[in-house]
């Protein structure tokens, strides 16, 4: 699949501790090897935001869009458990 990055997205992986970045990269690269939404481990839906899925990398939690169209995931954002669900999509 393809992947693209919000800035914001970027931002918040600067301010991790590296054991979290870690766990992101691996995430990432599991999103670019996977030929469709169902290949991603442990993605779920969010209810709120159509196209709007999370996934957990230890403490943090991964934000993104998925569009069916051109089969992209565009990383929102990566926040901590507590602020997870804050309309941050």
């Amino acid at each position: 699949m393809n992947v693209e990055y919000h800035r914001n997205f970027v931002k918040d992986v600067d301010k991790l501790p590296l054991s979290a970045i870690k766990a992101v990269a691996i995430f990432v690269n599991e999103v670019k090897a996977a030929k469709t939404l169902r290949d991603v481990k442990h993605c779920k839906k969010l209810e709120a935001v159509e196209n709007a899925y999370r996934v957990r990398c230890g403490d943090y939690r991964v934000l993104f869009l998925f569009i069916v169209k051109n089969d992209t995931v565009y990383l929102r954002r990566v926040v901590s458990r507590g602020q997870a669900y804050k309309k941050h999509i």
